[in-house]
């Protein structure tokens, strides 16, 4: 009688160890990371000249320049946020007959 296994005991070790996913230890969710979590859009340097109209060779100017801010994870290609693209375009916007500093 000694070695009479408790069947529902292994299940629940069973159930316990492979519940989920199917991994023996699954995965916690990370909490979000400030600014809800959201990753915002990478574009090519090709990409993005594509969006706004502009010349590859403009963009990478500007890059260059250190106006447009960029990552660069494989040593060769860059990338840059959708966001920085907008704001750099933002930057170059003009309006006829008023002088830079001058308030409307």
């Amino acid at each position: 009688m000694a070695n009479i296994i408790d069947l529902t005991q292994n299940e629940r070790v069973f159930q316990e160890i492979f519940s989920g996913d199917g991994r023996r230890n699954p995965r916690r969710q990370r909490p979000a990371a400030e600014g809800g979590g959201k990753i915002e859009e990478m574009l090519s340097i090709a990409e993005a000249s594509k969006r706004c109209g502009l010349s590859r060779h403009r963009l990478d100017a500007a890059i260059n320049r250190g106006d447009l801010p960029f990552y660069q994870f494989d040593g060769r290609s860059r990338k840059v946020k959708a966001s920085d693209v907008q704001t750099w375009l933002e930057s170059k916007r003009r309006r006829v007959g008023v002088m830079e500093g001058d308030e409307v």
